[in-house]
């Protein structure tokens, strides 16, 4: 059987979100003996494939460039996909250039949404306080007047919600949790029940024993405010440094909100504590005690997953419907009310001076995280493409 991966960021094997589940797939696909490639709208900053073939865009432009289309159809008639797996289905113009070629190659479509459906719905008020001007960000983010932009949001989410499910023949969710948001938008009436499935991200492995653990506290993800809220990282480890003066915090990710907090630390002179920027994860997931994650939408969030494989019980928000769904609150995690990052210090506290208790969540972590390996998320797969006829 051979199986194409369809993405718009680059292919590699250290990325975060999308290209390290591509990566990681595509490698086991390959190693239970099918046929792999890959085709990126990127059109450079690529790693070499090890694990099947990549195929990539020419031109600068991504999906907006209709040449990167010919070059998709070039993947196509050369590689003669069984399985198309779409791992971008918003974009219109591609979920629509799939299906058709679909049609034309008599191979099965499958898309996959990697984030909450209720990204907009959870944060309207938020968003409208960030990008509005004042005082009418103000005006606007009140209850009734965010009724409005929400309204606007019910109508073009129906819309391309039907489409995704429509022009694939398989379209993923991550948990149940994401389910009950897609029946916000659409009724089951209005769409094939039998076209929906769940699929979890997968983790290569989980650690056998317990992994020598220092006094380090770790976040890792991409900084920027809207999705990540990287600017409560700060808040909370000023009210967590000085009640736990033998601890370290690790801050490990890039992205837009990097200068702004290396500023706002360098204001605060809060001590121990490190803006490491971009970095390969492991290392720290496997000295860190404790991680801690703020963000305030998720899809299914590989660094939770990848953090307790290494034995990392999880401090995070309440903030999105799958998080309920991927860790156990009071067992392997503690999920906080957003965005109170004062109770997130104090139970981070409580946790990190009782050995006994901290010992145990970390144990939890690795069991819990046993649910992910990619042995069984790959599985899973191969059921999938099996089951499609």
């Amino acid at each position: 059987m051979n199986i194409l991966f369809v993405q718009t960021n680059v292919f590699s094997d250290y990325a975060s979100g999308v290209p390290r589940v591509t990566y990681n797939l595509g490698k086991h696909f390959t190693k239970e003996g099918l046929k792999v490639a890959y085709f990126s709208f990127a059109n450079k900053g690529h790693i070499v494939a090890e694990y099947g073939k990549l195929y990539h865009a020419k031109e600068a432009g991504g999906i907006n460039n209709k040449f990167n289309f010919n070059e998709l159809k070039k993947c196509i008639l050369e590689f003669k996909p069984d399985r198309v797996i779409n791992q971008m289905p918003y974009e219109q113009k591609l979920r629509s250039a799939l299906a058709e070629f679909g049609v034309i190659n008599n191979f099965k479509l499958i898309g996959c949404i990697h984030n909450s459906l209720f990204t907009f719905k959870s944060n309207v008020k938020d968003i409208m306080r960030r990008n509005l001007p004042k005082p009418f960000n103000q005006i606007m983010a009140t209850n009734l007047m965010s009724k409005i932009p929400l309204l606007y949001h019910l109508i073009k989410q129906k819309i391309v919600l039907r489409s995704v499910i429509k022009l694939h023949d398989t379209t993923l969710l991550y948990t149940h949790a994401n389910y009950k948001e897609l029946t916000y938008f659409l009724k089951p009436k209005d769409f094939d029940e039998s076209k929906i499935d769940y699929m979890f991200n997968p983790v290569n492995e989980v650690k056998q024993q317990l992994p020598q653990k220092e006094k380090i506290i770790l976040h890792v993800g991409r900084l920027n405010i809207p999705q990540k809220r990287s600017d409560l990282l700060l808040d909370f480890w000023e009210e967590v440094c000085y009640r736990l003066p033998g601890w370290q915090f690790k801050v490990v990710g890039d992205g837009p909100y990097f200068e702004t907090l290396s500023a706002d630390l360098k204001r605060r002179n809060l001590p121990r504590i490190e803006l490491l920027g971009y970095q390969k994860a492991d290392y720290y997931y496997k000295q860190a005690s404790i991680f801690m994650m703020p963000s305030a939408y998720e899809g299914l969030p590989n660094t939770i997953i990848e953090s307790q494989s290494f034995a990392c019980p999880v401090l995070a928000f309440n903030s999105y419907g799958a998080l309920e769904y991927i860790v156990n609150d009071g067992e392997d995690a503690l999920l906080i009310k957003p965005y109170d990052t004062g109770e997130m210090a104090r139970l981070c506290v409580v946790l990190a001076k009782n050995d006994k208790t901290l010992s145990k969540m970390q144990q939890a972590a690795q069991q819990n995280a046993e649910r992910f390996t990619l042995q069984k998320v790959g599985k899973k797969w191969l059921d999938l493409f099996n089951n499609l006829s």
